[in-house]
């Protein structure tokens, strides 16, 4: 039995041997070797691509120093510029196929005072050097870009005991420089101010101490007060710079939307935006639109608000902020909204105000005439309480040819707020005042009230639900 045993045991063995390698150890092994193919693919990758970048950053520094000996030959230290964000100067290395580099040059002034901003000294000061920053970037660079810094001093003294230097400096609504702007001095310095370069800056040199007039223009363009060439005084002292800091950006095209329907808008019709910069008034002109500088804050509302001061009383009542809350008869709170927003807008743009909220009124030719009846309509006494008046400056609007000659025309004349006056006749300037008899209110309207007098009130303020 023993021996039967054992030779089963010897066949079993020699019949497993010749069985071969299981699918499992197949599988098991097939994996190894990919754990390892990956491994070893990835370093040879990662050592090509490290060699790559190395080759990169040595063409890099080789083109950063060719930039810095460039620009220390320049000849004219003045010439010498930052290259602008949206252009830097590319080399393709090698030339026609190989990789493209791009070269960024920051350059900037610096003053014995030790600041280091273009054409801004904050304190008197002189020009000294030019601190030159070169950056080299390619496509798919590993780490930071390969940069080179120089310092570039001129030839000569660029400032001069006995005399000093005007830095003239523009900037956008966004804080960028605008180049391109034309610079003028009063009286003449002696020598003819160039334009502001890609750094917004312009340098006036050797100017005789005293004080100047720095006047800055460029077609299209105007500052935060909306002035198309705004202007500073500065004085010049020897020895030192002094600057002009102006902002200065191309100006948006607001369009105004006002009531329509058969309703007449006065043809000398003020209007007025306010931010934070102050208040602005168009001119008197047929309505339309205004240029007006790129900003997020203005609000608007027709008619020429003037504020208040201690020597006047200004004309306030266009606004309708400005009118405080009241209480109808029957115990309503009456408020007034809040002026038209005027869509943020970037420079150049073109945004339009929504509708102007004015008041209107309804003129009837109650007598018939032998002409053409003119209107004119000019502020009055506060007639409701509440109004905050404009006695201190005086509108008076006027209207084209409105209602003929006939007994029982009709036309409805939109106005800002406030209390006016009208008054008609067959001349341009007529002074007749219309009777309260012929005005009404339009059908549908609120606010307008008609006292005494011919005095109309057009009152902002309404329920609040």
């Amino acid at each position: 039995m023993k021996a039967l045993r054992a030779t089963l045991r010897v066949a079993r063995l020699a019949r497993d041997e010749s069985a071969g390698v299981s699918l499992i150890e197949v599988i098991v092994a097939m994996m190894i070797f990919a754990i390892i193919s990956v491994g070893v693919a990835y370093s040879l990758l990662s050592a090509f691509s490290l060699t790559n970048d190395s080759r990169s950053r040595a063409v890099a520094t080789n083109l950063a120093a060719q930039e810095i000996d460039l620009d220390r030959s320049a000849a004219d230290i003045f010439a010498l510029q930052s290259t602008l964000d949206n252009a830097p100067k590319t080399v393709q290395v090698p030339s026609g196929t190989g990789t493209t580099y791009s070269i960024e040059r920051d350059v900037s002034w610096v003053y014995n005072s030790g600041s280091d901003v273009d054409c801004n000294a904050s304190a008197p000061s002189s020009l000294l050097y030019k601190r030159i920053h070169v950056s080299i970037t390619w496509p798919k660079m590993i780490g930071a870009p390969v940069v080179a810094d120089t310092l570039f001093a001129p030839s000569s003294k660029i400032s001069i005991d006995t005399l000093g230097t005007i830095l003239v400096s523009t900037k956008s609504a966004t804080g960028s420089p605008v180049s391109g702007v034309s610079v003028s001095i009063s009286p003449n310095p002696g020598s003819t101010p160039t334009a502001t370069d890609v750094a917004g800056c312009s340098y006036v040199l050797k100017v005789p101490p005293g004080s100047y007039t720095v006047s800055v223009t460029r077609a299209g363009y105007i500052d935060p007060q909306q002035n198309t060439a705004p202007s500073r005084t500065v004085t010049v002292k020897a020895g030192t710079s002094t600057s002009a800091g102006f902002t200065y950006d191309e100006a948006g095209t607001i369009g105004m939307s006002y009531p329509s329907g058969g309703v007449q808008i006065p043809n000398n019709l003020i209007d007025t935006f306010t931010s934070s910069n102050g208040v602005y008034n168009t001119a008197a002109t047929t309505p339309g639109s205004v240029k007006l500088f790129p900003s997020t804050e203005y609000d608007a509302f027709p008619g020429a608000f003037v504020a208040k001061t201690s020597s006047n009383a200004g004309c306030v009542s266009p606004d309708p902020g400005q009118w405080p809350d009241t209480t109808d008869a029957q115990g309503h709170t009456l408020r007034a909204p809040a002026p038209a927003a005027v869509p943020s807008f970037a420079a150049g743009a073109s945004v339009t105000v929504p509708r102007f909220p004015m008041g209107s009124v309804t003129v009837t030719n109650t007598n018939g005439t032998t002409g053409n009846l003119y209107l004119v309509a000019t502020s009055a006494l506060s007639a409701v309480p509440g109004d905050p008046g404009c006695s201190g400056k005086p509108q008076s609007l006027a209207f084209t040819t409105l209602l003929g000659k006939s007994k029982g025309n009709t036309l409805t004349v939109a106005l800002p707020y406030g209390s006016w006056t009208l008054a008609w006749g067959t001349s341009a300037n007529p002074t007749t005042l219309v009777p309260s008899a012929s005005l009404t209110v339009p059908s549908g309207t609120t606010g307008t009230k008609i006292g005494l007098l011919g005095v109309v009130t057009l009152d902002p303020r309404v329920v609040v639900p």
